[in-house]
């Protein structure tokens, strides 16, 4: 049985791999994870794309907000944010406050390869992909490096487990309990 001494954040651009690290952690070590885009689908009843497409972005990123404060103010978790997250309000302060945060570092080359498998708002009906996670990425670089710890997300899915497995250790984030 393992203790989560601290709420940890994943924190990047879509497609970096937040979701699934956070899932592999929380399974590996038996601790509760969650990923903010599918909280805030359980809380408003719907896909994010519909709310954003119904409500905008702006209705979604003070649902986003609440979500997050209500998730980082309670026990610890592992918590993979959406994107934009730390963009927005005060949501960096507040993921710097309540939790140790891994900015997962990827190339837009790289993320283009992962957003090609999944949907995300931000790029849905725009061409020149590529172009925009470019921009995306300048653009919110600034809040990424506030993150506690950058991790290269460059590396293939198990070195990147392995990688934050024994960070977590390392730092007594995550610690065998007797």
């Amino acid at each position: 049985m393992y203790n989560l001494n601290s709420s940890i954040c994943f924190l990047g651009m879509p497609g970096c791999g937040k979701t699934w690290i956070s899932k592999e952690l929380g399974h590996h070590f038996e601790i509760p994870y969650f990923d903010l885009d599918a909280e805030i689908e359980i809380r408003t009843g719907m896909r994010i794309s519909l709310f954003w497409e119904k409500y905008g972005e702006m209705c979604f990123r003070i649902e986003e907000r609440a979500a997050l404060l209500d998730l980082l103010t309670g026990d610890p978790l592992i918590l993979a944010l959406g994107g934009g997250t730390p963009c927005y309000f005060d949501n960096m302060s507040i993921v710097q406050e309540f939790s140790t945060s891994f900015y997962l570092k990827s190339s837009p080359e790289k993320l283009l390869t992962n957003i090609e498998k999944i949907r995300r708002p931000v790029f849905n009906g725009k061409s020149e992909i590529l172009h925009q996670i470019t921009i995306l990425l300048k653009q919110r670089s600034t809040f990424y490096q506030r993150a506690t710890l950058i991790q290269n997300a460059y590396l293939d899915e198990p070195n990147l487990f392995k990688d934050v497995k024994q960070i977590c250790i390392d730092r007594h984030l995550i610690e065998y309990k007797i």
